[in-house]
């Protein structure tokens, strides 16, 4: 996956952010409360559905839907899973059966322009399940980000300082650098893109996303409310720690798509004759487990809507 995007992004300069995690966190040991929206995006094992590798993040925006950067679920040559409820690799934290998704009908895979992709869970969140006291605090989606731009987060699951894998969730704060994104990023368009980071003056250089942080939340923290602001998107093909901020997708660009993709989803299961599910009565692996969950596996609803 990884060696994909390299290859395919090289020639415009761009570089998915998944390719790349946050850099410099300064929010280290995050229990699930402190990021009850953030999840990771698995390939798995086509025989078994085991996990095999964490390729991107992204973000619930309710109970049945999330967000994620486009390029993470564009042209997949593999089966994947969501994970949620854990910011730890030591917890497996809870499987997710995703149904249906959504690409932006305008995403560009060489500008990454319209990097955005809605999916649908199978099952509605059982937020009794291990999630902490926060979850029921789904990020608000604003009509107009300008008042949010700073003082943001950026919430992930990719690579550390230096590209150092790591193996828990990470956060930095960012600021708005639009205005450096506009000159020094490839094909950024400040009408559908934000660029943030968090610039060190003495060092020229910006704490922003990094491999695996694609698809993950940029948000805002007013009035005790959670803004979504930008999903992770790209980064400069020189890679982590540059001179360069990251380009997230404007979030608040895409309210009205947003609302019209859940109900064409939402349509969809009507027409296939799907109901809202109960919750399993589990649908978490125990912490350190080898095993792997098998539960209605033969009934696991996979259609991917691609306009």
């Amino acid at each position: 996956m990884r060696k994909f995007y390299i290859a395919a992004i090289t020639l415009s300069m761009l570089l998915p952010a998944n390719s790349f995690g946050v850099t410099f966190p300064d929010s280290k040991n995050l229990k699930v409360g402190d990021a009850p929206n953030l999840i990771s995006l698995w390939s798995i094992d086509d025989a078994t559905f085991q996990r095999k590798e964490l390729y991107c993040s992204g973000v619930l925006i309710d109970k049945l839907h999330f967000l994620t950067a486009a390029h993470c679920l564009d042209d997949l040559d593999f089966n994947y899973v969501v994970v949620a409820a854990t910011t730890d690799l030591k917890d497996r934290g809870q499987s997710l059966m995703v149904t249906d998704v959504i690409i932006h009908p305008r995403y560009d895979r060489k500008t990454l322009q319209n990097d955005i992709a809605i999916g649908r869970l199978y099952y509605p969140l059982d937020i009794n399940i291990r999630w902490g006291t926060n979850l029921n605090n789904f990020p608000i989606i604003p009509d107009n980000d300008k008042k949010y731009r700073n003082d943001m987060r950026l919430y992930g699951w990719g690579d550390a300082q230096n590209s150092r894998l790591s193996t828990t969730a990470n956060s930095i704060k960012q600021n708005d650098y639009t205005n450096v994104a506009r000159k020094v990023l490839e094909n950024f368009n400040d009408k559908t893109m934000l660029g943030a980071g968090y610039y060190y003056k003495n060092e020229d250089i910006y704490g922003g996303a990094c491999y695996g942080d694609s698809g993950g939340p940029l948000v805002n923290y007013k009035d005790s409310k959670t803004y979504l602001i930008g999903i992770t998107s790209y980064g400069s093909a020189d890679g982590c720690d540059v001179k360069k901020p990251t380009s997230y997708t404007r979030v608040a660009y895409y309210r009205s798509w947003i609302k019209s993709a859940k109900k064409e989803m939402l349509d969809n299961w009507i027409k296939r004759g799907i109901s809202i599910q109960n919750y399993p009565v589990s649908f978490s692996l125990p912490n350190n487990s080898s095993g792997f969950l098998s539960m209605e596996k033969m009934n696991m609803v996979t259609t991917h809507i691609y306009f």
